[in-house]
């Protein structure tokens, strides 16, 4: 008897974690997330600032609320393209496992500017490839809290 009861508080904890994801939970940790605005962004409208490998996609704001956290302190900026979603900026980030977004590295350009000017003051090309850095994706970043707003 002690083991059916044992078992049986046991399902009922394991199905009441299951669901402290679920939107509508009340949980003070469950964070539900309504995307304001959405608008299309091409590498055209950016020219030589589009710091991704792909050309196009949807830029996203998206107002993320948790009890006693002032929803406009918590806006995040995701980019869909390919059938996938990549977070942009610290907020959309921390809420990455959350809501499946992908890393965004797998679609973030390098700056081979960068490496020609490393290689111009001396370093060699293989040198010059282990320290570069990406392009800024700032300006898709600032596009995106732009239309947080509107």
């Amino acid at each position: 008897m002690k083991n059916r009861i044992f078992i049986g508080v046991t399902l009922i904890s394991f199905m009441m974690s299951c669901s402290n994801g679920n939107p509508k939970s009340n949980n003070s940790e469950t964070t539900n997330a309504d995307i304001v605005t959405t608008i299309e962004v091409n590498s055209d409208q950016f020219g030589e600032e589009w710091p991704l490998t792909v050309k196009n996609g949807k830029l996203s704001c998206v107002q993320y609320y948790q009890k006693g956290i002032n929803p406009k302190e918590v806006q995040g900026v995701i980019f869909e393209t390919n059938g996938k979603t990549y977070s942009l900026n610290g907020i959309a980030d921390s809420y990455k496992k959350k809501y499946n977004y992908s890393d965004v590295e797998e679609i973030w350009l390098f700056d081979d500017k960068m490496v020609d000017d490393l290689v111009k003051q001396g370093l060699s090309k293989e040198e010059a490839m282990k320290v570069r850095t990406r392009k800024t994706i700032a300006p898709l970043i600032d596009k995106g809290l732009s239309i947080c707003s509107k």
